[in-house]
C-alpha cells in the first residue's frame, strides 16, 4: 500500500523507484500462488499511470517532458507486462509485435505498428505469448536486418521467453557463430534477466566454458560470473565459488566480477531466508486486504 503514494510522485525515476524491489520479491520471495496476487495488486496501482501514458508517446506530459515521460512509460510497461506478465497489457504489446515484423500478415515489416521506443517490450511480448513460431519468425528479422538497433531489440526480446524449448535455442554456440559476440551478448543477458532461466543458463556456461572461453575475447570472459550472480541460494554460492575460482589467475579481471556476484547471492539468499517468514504472509495478507477493499 506504500506504493501508490511513490507512483504519485512527479519524477519519473521516483514513480519507478518501486520495480527494482517489486521484482526481486516476485523473482526470488513470492511462491507462484503469491506471484498472480503480487501481479494483481501492482498492476491496479500503475493501471491509472499506464491509461495516462498510453502507447503513443502524443500525451500532454510527452510534449512537458519527453524524455522522462518515455523513460516512464518503458519501466511501467516492462514492470507490469514484462516481468509480471499482466494478461490484458501483456497481449495488447503483442499484437503491436506480431504487426511490427508483419507476424501472420503479408505486410511485411510495419515500423508504424507502435513507437520506436517501444519495439523491444512489444516484440518480448509476442515472443511470450506466441512461442516457437513468433520466436523462429522474429529470428529470421533479426538476421535479415542491418539495423544495429533493431538487432539490438530484437534480440533482447527473443531472450525474454522462459520457454525450456526456446531457451535450449538461445542456449546453442551456434549463435556465437551467426550473429556474433555483440549480439549473443544481448540475447543471453536478456534470457537471464528472467529467474526460470538462470540455472538452466549457468549449467550451460559451465558445460561449454572451454568453448565459450576461446571465441570470448577477454574483457567478455571476465564478466562471465554475472552468470551466477542471478541465482540466490547457499547451494548457489558454493556452485559458483568452486567453479570460477580456479580460473581466476587465467582471466584478467574475473577475480573482481566473481566477488562482486558471489555478494549479490549472498545478499538474495539472506533477504529470502530472511522474508520467508511471518513477514511476507503479512505483505500478503494487506495485499488481499487491499483487493477487498477495492470491490
Amino acid at each position: 500500500q506504500a506504493i501508490a503514494p511513490v507512483i504519485a510522485q512527479p519524477e519519473w525515476d521516483v514513480r519507478t523507484e518501486p520495480t527494482v524491489q517489486v521484482k526481486q520479491i516476485w523473482d526470488t520471495i513470492a511462491t507462484k500462488e503469491q506471484q498472480a496476487q503480487l501481479s494483481d495488486y501492482i498492476y491496479r496501482q500503475y493501471k491509472p499511470l499506464l491509461d495516462n501514458l498510453g502507447l503513443a508517446p502524443d500525451t500532454r506530459a510527452d510534449a512537458e517532458a519527453p524524455v522522462a515521460t518515455q523513460l516512464l512509460r518503458e519501466n511501467a510497461l516492462d514492470l507490469v507486462a514484462i516481468s509480471m506478465e499482466q494478461p490484458e497489457l501483456l497481449a495488447n504489446l503483442a499484437e503491436r509485435g506480431k504487426a511490427l515484423i508483419g507476424y501472420g500478415m503479408d505486410t511485411g515489416f510495419n515500423g508504424d505498428a507502435i513507437d520506436r521506443q517501444l519495439y523491444a517490450l512489444a516484440m518480448a511480448s509476442a515472443v511470450i505469448t506466441e512461442g516457437a513460431p513468433y520466436f523462429d519468425a522474429l529470428t529470421g528479422t533479426a538476421l535479415a536486418s542491418n539495423d544495429a538497433n533493431l538487432r539490438d531489440d530484437a534480440f533482447w526480446a527473443l531472450g525474454q521467453t522462459s520457454e525450456p524449448e526456446l531457451s535450449q535455442k538461445i542456449l546453442d554456440l551456434r549463435w556465437l557463430f551467426n550473429v556474433g559476440v555483440t549480439d549473443t551478448v544481448t540475447l543471453i543477458q536478456s534470457h537471464i534477466s528472467k529467474m526460470d532461466n538462470r540455472q538452466r543458463a549457468f549449467d550451460w556456461f559451465k558445460r561449454y566454458y572451454r568453448a565459450i572461453a576461446v571465441m570470448l575475447p577477454t574483457p567478455y570472459l571476465a564478466s562471465t560470473p554475472e552468470l551466477s550472480g542471478g541465482l540466490c541460494s547457499r547451494e548457489d554460492y558454493a556452485d559458483a565459488q568452486a567453479f570460477f575460482r580456479p580460473k581466476l589467475a587465467q582471466v584478467e579481471g574475473m577475480q573482481r566480477m566473481l566477488r562482486q556476484n558471489l555478494e549479490k547471492i549472498h545478499l538474495c539468499y539472506s533477504l529470502v531466508e530472511a522474508q520467508r517468514s511471518s513477514d511476507w504472509e503479512l505483505a500478503t495478507a494487506l495485499i488481499r486486504t487491499d483487493t477487498h477493499s477495492d470491490k
